[in-house]
């Protein structure tokens, strides 16, 4: 039994719960309510998908809802019990991921991805979604659809709930199959009448001979190239010995004229230089005691050179310091004459008394301000319409009033005159206490720029000598500098002269040294040379033997490869041959296998035939049986007692029983020629919950939308009593779907009114009757 669904932001549903009974269960509302997507979303919950979403009328972002505003999302949670435990299932629709899913048992999670979810739901109720949609959940198709129908439209839609249909799609199938086997067989047997397997036969015999006659040529040649290789090899590594030598002769002969060449130009170098008194090292030991002494001078003229720096700069300094010293003193005594003229006593007394004066004005300023603020206000107290006085309250007359008021009037403004002349005053008073302000504070900085000016004096005499003493260090520093680096250029001649001395005699004793050496290889390659004994002639001999044998070797070569090239061919040739010949082979057995294919799909296209009438016929059987219970229940009346599924070759017709013939036998007539409108409806719900058990005997649900079209008001009320009083007692649980009030009042029903104003866009109300 399903529990319960909850829907959030579902197509027009922001937030829906609806709980279900066993029984039935009516969801009534107008168009666009949101009737049918509760239906979708039981379906969507258990199997992933409904009849819109599989044949991709809509997008699962379609579902998610837009109104009144557009959300991200969408879930659904369904409660159903199945083998007396409780399930849950719960599904999010996001536009930005892919579809979650979740099955829980007793509030334990048993899986947690989508496809596995829907084999769970599906291994539960012992039922898939096609199953399913054909034989509990239909879409808005009323009880007496079927009965419209053309009949090969009527055929195909009913073989279609009954899952028949797969046969007839196979029968299809087969048929063309076997005509696409027939054709390719009659193709494949036009191609093997234009092809001739003896002709190909002789060719591929002919082309063997000869290949073996060219395979036993090749081993000739073979044997015939390998020992011409063997010969040449051989010649060609005493023709190589032979030339070695020779090269070696020739090398040996050309290293000893560079080596007497080169004797006669050193003994020239050694005429040139002529004798030495001193050797090389002799001359190496004055170079090193002269750089001694010269490396010596050239540290004392190197710090010489840095005193008298350090003293030139020291010296910059005294007497940059003794410059600045007397500049301040002509400075400073230019200050002490003008504090001698203004001294900071007097500047302090005149500051003093000048804040005095102001600080008295402005205390006479206040004062004056508050006399004015008082006489205005009494002036304006006397002006009011009174006839007492503000201050002694005795009794005013108009006289007495007006004297008053004009003795105010005229105190205030000599006042105001008076405050005037006052704050002229304090202004000038605030220039001269800013003047007198600055005065001071000159005075001051003079006086104390003087307080050093005792001590500079006193330190001029001892700078200026301190620069005397120091012009003097520096001008003995320098004269010592100078005699120091006169010092060093005799010595500097001196080493340029002995390094050219140094030069000659190193030069002299290498060239005496390579002479022996020289002298000494001359003999060796002269001892060497007398042992080559090669032959120009036996050179030029081998080298004719060579290309002889080279010659011979390929020509042999070239046979074989020209051989080589052409049983290449001849392969090429047998293989194509070859290939002919198992092509026609393979075409052969592939028409016996083809005609065999046809033979066994025949047979199986006959057997689908056969299991297809015999399983219509069963399942008919079944669903005539059942439905013969089922309709005794809801038409307990006596003008039809029976209706039944009568199954032909291309037509269903649902027929009901108008009594007995002559022979007694039962009288059958189509329900869809003599039935009333409701009696048809009455008859086609009994073939649906019959289909519906028949195809899924295990789970008692039924799903009608609107089942009330094209029912008159006498077949609406004969509905409601059968599915408030017959139809719980065979079916567990029944949703119907409708927009006819009068379907309220099914007996023990429980009702979900839906509504929605469309115009303003709002989303699905929800209220159970």
């Amino acid at each position: 039994m399903i529990e319960s669904i909850e829907l959030t932001n579902w197509k027009t549903h922001s937030h829906t719960t609806m709980r279900f009974q066993r029984g039935v269960n009516v969801l009534i509302g107008v168009m666009g309510a949101g009737k049918s997507s509760v239906m979708d979303a039981i379906s969507f919950a258990l199997f992933g998908t409904f009849p819109t979403l599989k044949s991709k009328s809509v997008s699962t972002k379609e579902l998610i809802s837009t109104r009144p505003k557009v959300q991200d999302s969408a879930e659904v949670k369904l409660t159903f019990t199945i083998g007396g435990e409780r399930y849950t299932v719960y599904r999010k629709l996001s536009k930005r991921e892919s579809t979650f899913a979740r099955l829980e048992k007793g509030g334990n999670y048993i899986q947690t991805q989508a496809e596995r979810v829907n084999e769970e739901v599906s291994g539960l109720l012992k039922i898939d979604y096609d199953t399913f949609s054909r034989a509990i959940y239909a879409e808005q198709n009323r009880l007496d659809y079927f009965l419209e129908l053309a009949k090969g439209d009527r055929k195909r839609q009913i073989d279609q709930m009954l899952g028949l249909d797969n046969f007839s799609r196979a029968e299809e199938n087969s048929t063309s199959l076997i005509n696409s086997i027939r054709n390719r067989v009659k193709d494949d047997e036009a191609n093997l009448s234009q092809l001739d397997v003896k002709h190909y036969k002789a060719e591929l015999e002919k082309l063997g001979v000869e290949r073996e006659k060219l395979l036993e040529e090749q081993q000739m040649l073979s044997t015939a190239s390998d020992e011409s290789k063997k010969e040449v090899k051989q010649i060609e590594s005493r023709l190589s010995m032979s030339k070695k030598e020779q090269e070696r002769r020739n090398s040996l002969a050309k290293e000893m004229e560079v080596t007497k060449g080169r004797i006669n130009t050193i003994k020239a170098e050694i005429e040139k230089l002529g004798e030495l008194k001193d050797s090389s090292a002799m001359i190496e030991k004055r170079i090193s005691e002269i750089k001694s002494e010269h490396e010596r001078l050239e540290r004392e003229v190197r710090e010489l050179k840095s005193k008298e720096s350090a003293s030139l700069k020291k010296l910059a300094e005294i007497e940059a310091e003794m410059r600045s010293s007397e500049t301040k003193v002509k400075e400073l005594e230019k200050i002490k004459g003008a504090l001698d003229a203004s001294p900071l006593s007097k500047a302090e007394r005149d500051l003093v008394k000048l804040q005095e004066d102001l600080e008295g004005h402005t205390k006479e300023l206040a004062v004056s301000d508050s006399r004015i603020s008082e006489a205005k206000k009494a002036l304006s107290e006397l002006e009011k319409h009174i006839s007492k006085c503000p201050v002694c309250e005795r009794d005013l007359g108009e006289e007495l009033k007006e004297r008053l008021v004009r003795d105010k009037k005229e105190m205030l403004a000599k006042t105001e005159d008076d405050i005037k002349t006052v704050r002229v005053r304090v202004s000038a008073l605030r220039d001269e206490v800013k003047r007198a302000k600055e005065a001071h504070e000159k005075a001051l900085t003079n006086s104390k720029s003087v307080e050093g000016y005792k001590e500079l004096v006193e330190a001029l005499p001892r700078i200026k000598e301190k620069a005397v003493a120091e012009r003097k260090l520096h001008e003995n520093t320098s004269a010592s500098y100078e005699k120091s680096y006169s010092r060093l250029d005799p010595l500097s001649k001196e080493l340029s002269g002995l390094a050219i001395k140094l030069d000659s005699a190193r030069r002299l004793e290498r060239y005496s040294k390579e002479v022996s050496q020289l002298q000494e290889s001359e003999a060796a390659k002269s001892s060497e040379l007398a042992k080559i004994k090669v032959d120009d002639k036996g050179i030029e001999l081998l080298q004719s033997a060579l290309i002889k044998a080279s010659k011979s070797l390929s020509e042999s070569e070239s046979k074989s490869e020209s051989n080589s090239r052409y049983l290449k061919s001849l392969d090429a040739q047998i293989s194509e041959r070859a290939k002919s010949v198992a092509k026609v082979v393979e075409l052969e057995e592939k028409v016996e296998r083809m005609r065999g294919m046809v033979s066994s799909m025949n047979r199986f296209k006959s057997a689908l035939v056969e299991t297809e009438s015999s399983l219509r016929g069963r399942l008919v059987s079944s669903i005539n049986a059942l439905m013969q219970e089922v309709w005794l229940q809801v038409y307990p009346y006596g003008d039809y007692p029976a209706i039944r599924l009568n199954a032909s070759n291309d037509d269903y017709l649902l027929e009901a029983c108008t009594g007995t013939g002559p022979e007694g036998s039962a009288n059958w007539v189509d329900i869809n020629g003599i039935a009333s409108g409701g009696e048809k409806s009455i008859a086609c719900l009994a073939m649906r919950i019959s289909m519906s058990m028949v195809i899924v005997p295990n789970l008692r649900w039924l799903i009608l939308d609107e089942p009330t079209h094209n029912i008159d008001e006498n077949g609406i009320g004969k509905l409601v009593q059968i599915l408030g009083e017959s139809l719980p007692r065979i079916v567990d649980q029944v949703f119907i779907i409708t927009h006819d009030s009068a379907l309220k009042n099914i007996g023990g029903a429980r009702v979900y009114q839906l509504g929605r104003d469309k115009s303003k866009n709002e989303p699905t109300s929800l209220l159970e009757l």
